[in-house]
């Protein structure tokens, strides 16, 4: 499994909460989907830090997935999506 996986994500009353292992010099793109091929997102961000707290979305099933973005914008591959429910 790879380093850059998200943790198992944690729901908290309004937050949900995720992180994984920092790798220095990247930033990372992070989606929450409602389904596993990402048809379906709810959230989509770029970030410097290896950790997210959103807001917790509607009740049901979900999954969350990353990648890393270099300094010159170049893309890695996503990892495998991890899957989560809410409610």
């Amino acid at each position: 499994m790879s380093d850059r996986v998200p943790s198992k994500s944690i729901v908290s009353g309004q937050h949900l909460l995720t992180g994984w292992k920092e790798i220095n010099g990247y930033r990372y793109e992070v989606q929450v989907a409602q389904d596993a091929d990402f048809s379906r997102q709810v959230f989509s961000v770029r970030s410097p830090a290896n950790y997210l707290t959103l807001k917790t979305p509607a009740q049901g099933d979900y999954f969350i997935r990353l990648r890393l973005l270099d300094k010159a914008q170049r893309y890695g591959r996503w990892c495998e999506p991890v899957a989560f429910t809410t409610g």
